[in-house]
């Protein structure tokens, strides 16, 4: 996946020289790039696996 990852990332980074290259005005290509880079990254934050175990959280406390 890291791998795959990476292929997307070039190939984002490639076509947005291009897209910035052509544009007319690139300053607002560049800043909704970013906008959509900000949002591309939290969906994949939130998306992530979330790790097993560890200690329960949110519970009451059991009395023993």
């Amino acid at each position: 996946m890291p791998g795959s990852l990476l292929v997307a990332a070039q190939l984002w980074a490639y076509a947005l020289t291009g897209l910035t290259l052509l544009a007319d005005r690139p300053a607002e290509l560049l800043a909704g790039a970013a906008v959509v880079a900000a949002l591309l990254l939290a969906a994949l934050l939130a998306a992530r696996p979330r790790p097993v175990g560890g200690p329960a959280r949110g519970g009451p406390a059991s009395a023993s």
